[in-house]
């Protein structure tokens, strides 16, 4: 059985130190100067 997981960034908490981005390429700035995912950078993890 496959479980589903979704990822989401608190933008609440996000205080700009981007310390997500140098752990995870697939975070990256948004327009607004807080993080953000990159939709196409995403994969599947079995």
């Amino acid at each position: 059985m496959s479980e589903r997981y979704t990822v989401t960034v608190d933008r609440d908490a996000c205080d700009g130190v981007f310390a997500c981005l140098v752990r995870d390429p697939r975070f990256v700035e948004d327009d607004d100067g807080l993080a953000g995912i990159d939709a196409d950078a995403a994969e599947a993890v079995e």
